[in-house]
């Protein structure tokens, strides 16, 4: 009964609201229960919640409603309206499951499966965009528009999908929006289906099949959908027309009238709908920022912890960052070091750390520029100045300080970026203040930095490298500021030839700087916090850090694109061993943001594989351009090692070394094929470098799967691909088990 009424204040405060993250306390509370639930015997995995009473079309003055779960069912208003003998009826469940049906009954639900999600974070994720849809999708049938709402940060609009008689149909909506398929996307799926149905010749022996199952009906196209963990209207012993009357009594008069074209499908409603990704990898998938984290969550892992701990716990929560000022920042900073010792004390969960670490992290950035930039950090403390008084707090946990300094960098870099951009946008005339601030540079410096670049640039405004050449002695002993500078122009280039230029031009610098670690520092802080969203700049960036990691080997050029990623794997020896473990500390401060920025990759790879068919790509980021992303990107954490660098390597492992991975799962063509079976050649090869005893079950496994991945393709090509792969197995294995010796 707590479920129920749980599911209705869930879908009664989210269609009220614009932010997923708001009804985020509810859902936590659903899926704690639901996986209750699953703990008791004799059930199918899945709830159902059905209407009773008078026909569906009939409106009842107090709805009731059966829950059936397994060999258990109950009526609602049976169970409440007769309590046991010499115990009072329990008026709060009854008000409770009143408002619950009620609210059922007012969006049209007359029959809900929900199945109990696996525990996965893809599965949670699926669960809560699927309720967040549902909420809203009443609302957005009396509107007759889209279901609009942010989700963690992602705007998103689903298009309503209507069925064959011109109504909207939820269990469709629900499908799109899983899937970020638009309506046009839709349509073309239920042809497609359809079309299926009728080859097929299936005798369907019952009721007329609607659209949402005709489409998983056909076994090769829902192997490539993620299917809705919530139905509506849907059960096998309802008549599709008493499920479209559920659905009628919230149509807008007109949008009744409206016939269905001749072909039988209704129009689309938003047909330039911008499609909404899930993200659906493991447990690295999510965003971590974007994390379904509360206090009611954190608190079922602190039923033990001490009462200082609790109370720190709550002051994490509590907070409003954009009304924090100066004397509350020191007092939260105390609170929350806190806690993370208690819970480094009592948990032996590093994932729980994790969380709570990237929950900090969004939260600190929320704070204003100006607060943040405040702060100093001096050892285990953090120093700042406000009002004319110097606030101190010691004893800061790591962690904290570690987040402070990263969200500092990446303020100093997005200002960096600004000032270029206005620079440029001013004609490359602009005031020398204008860059002197953000570069932390005299402006007699920049005076002579800008005056030589100018003279970098073709008549067009292009960057010109034969120009940077002839100038590079007269810039060198301004290298780091020029160093970014450049990585600034490259970011904002939109030619390619320009792009390269740019980045050939990085290479030369590099060489001349005293410390590259400031460069590659630079270049991470910028790489790390750029939106969840792949763009082309981390390529470069990666070739940029792969090159300069090999910079003092005698002889050795930069990689500013000349040699390619299998090829700086090869290399043995000549690495700057101090710039290694430079990068690798880097990359383990940030971990959250590096898990992110590939799982972000690999997401948006398996949308373009999963939709190839259905769904028009995104962006200019196609399959191949994506797998050499994340190719020069793994290059760089086999060659640099560390914590995150290896959990990295595993994922791809898993990604890329299974071949029951989804990503092998949809219609591909040759030539992405050729590139996948080059990207396993990349991973095994990072194996060797930087693998881990936990991998050696995944190689062996894939070892035993040659014919597997041979069968992919005819082509004779492909079978030589894929051999040439797996002979680097055998290298992989036995240069982890000589590690662990």
């Amino acid at each position: 009964m707590e479920l129920v009424h749980l599911l209705a204040l869930f879908l009664t405060h989210a269609r009220h609201t614009q932010k997923a993250g708001a009804t985020a306390v509810f859902f936590n509370q659903i899926v704690h229960r639901l996986h209750i639930l699953k703990r008791m015997p004799g059930h199918e995995g899945g709830l159902i919640i059905r209407r009773i009473g008078q026909a569906a079309a009939t409106p009842i003055h107090k709805p009731d409603y059966v829950i059936l779960f397994g060999d258990l069912a109950f009526r609602g208003g049976v169970v409440l309206d007769t309590p046991k003998a010499g115990s009072k009826r329990p008026s709060h469940l009854v008000r409770s499951l009143d408002q619950a049906f009620a609210c059922l009954d007012e969006q049209g639900i007359h029959a809900l499966y929900l199945q109990i999600p696996p525990k996965a974070p893809e599965k949670n994720d699926q669960l809560q965009l699927a309720l967040n849809i549902l909420a809203r999708f009443s609302q957005a049938v009396e509107n007759g528009g889209s279901i609009t709402f942010r989700y963690f940060g992602r705007a998103l609009t689903i298009p309503l999908i209507r069925d064959a008689n011109g109504r909207p149909d939820p269990n469709l909506t629900l499908l799109a929006g899983l899937n970020g398929l638009s309506a046009v996307n839709m349509r073309q799926l239920i042809q497609q289906a359809e079309a299926f149905h009728r080859m097929a010749a299936i005798d369907d022996e019952g009721r007329p099949q609607d659209a949402y199952n005709t489409i998983f009906g056909v076994r090769s196209l829902r192997s490539q959908l993620i299917k809705p963990l919530v139905e509506v209207n849907n059960l096998p012993w309802m008549a599709p027309e008493d499920a479209g009357r559920a659905i009628e009594r919230h149509l807008p008069e007109q949008s009744m009238r409206d016939e269905a074209p001749a072909d039988g499908h209704a129009p689309a409603v938003d047909d330039d709908a911008p499609n909404a990704p899930l993200a659906t990898e493991g447990a690295d998938a999510r965003d971590p920022l974007g994390l379904d984290f509360s206090a009611q969550y954190l608190a079922l892992h602190l039923d033990s912890a001490d009462p200082a701990v609790k109370d720190a716990m709550g002051v994490l929560f509590k907070v409003d960052f954009g009304q924090l000022e100066a004397d509350g920042l020191v007092g939260y900073l105390g609170s929350v070091s806190q806690l993370l010792r208690g819970l480094e004390r009592q948990l032996g969960d590093p994932l729980l750390m994790e969380r709570v670490v990237g929950f900090l992290y969004g939260r600190l950035e929320q704070l204003p520029e100006a607060l943040m930039t405040q702060m100093v950090v001096q050892r285990q403390g953090v120093k700042m100045t406000h009002a004319g008084r110097t606030l101190m707090v010691g004893m800061v946990h790591p962690r904290v300080l570690e987040l402070i300094v990263l969200i500092q960098e990446a303020i100093l870099t997005r200002q960096k970026m600004a000032a270029v951009d206005a620079w440029i946008a001013q004609g490359r005339e602009g005031a020398p203040e204008l860059l002197a601030a953000p570069f932390r540079a005299s402006v007699s410096d920049i005076q002579t930095i800008v005056a030589a670049l100018d003279g970098c640039f073709r008549d067009v405004g292009e960057f010109d490298l034969s120009g940077f050449d002839q100038r590079l002695d007269a810039l060198s002993p301004f290298g780091q500021i020029v160093f970014e500078m450049l990585w600034c122009l490259l970011r904002r280039a939109i030619n390619l030839r320009e792009r390269l230029a740019l980045l050939s031009a990085l290479a030369l610098l590099a060489r001349r700087l005293e410390d590259l670690r400031r460069a590659t520092g630079f270049l991470l802080s910028d790489l790390l916090s750029v939106p969840r969203f792949p763009t082309g700049a981390p390529y470069y960036a990666f070739r940029l850090i792969n090159g300069m990691l090999h910079m003092r080997q005698k002889g050795r050029a930069t990689n500013d694109g000349s040699s390619s990623p299998e090829g700086v794997l090869d290399e043995s020896s000549g690495l700057d061993e101090s710039l290694r473990r430079h990068v690798a500390s880097r990359l383990d401060v940030d971990r959250v943001r590096l898990l992110a920025h590939f799982s972000a990759i690999r997401e948006r790879l398996r949308e373009h594989v999963r939709g190839s068919a259905l769904v028009a790509p995104h962006d200019d980021m196609d399959p191949s351009t994506l797998l050499a992303l994340e190719r020069e990107g793994l290059v760089l954490m086999a060659l640099t090692g560390g914590a995150a660098a290896r959990e990295v390597l595993h994922g791809a492992l898993n990604e890329y070394g299974d071949p029951d991975s989804a990503i092998y799962k949809h219609r591909m063509d040759s030539r992405f094929l050729a590139d996948l079976m080059d990207h396993l050649r990349v991973v095994l090869k990072a194996m060797a470098r930087a693998g881990r005893p936990e991998d050696l079950v995944r190689l062996k496994t894939l070892a035993q799967s040659a014919s597997r991945l041979m069968t992919l393709d005819t082509d004779p090509a492909h079978k030589r691909r894929v051999k040439q792969a797996l002979d680097l197995i055998a290298p992989a294995i036995r240069a982890i088990q000589v590690q662990v010796a």
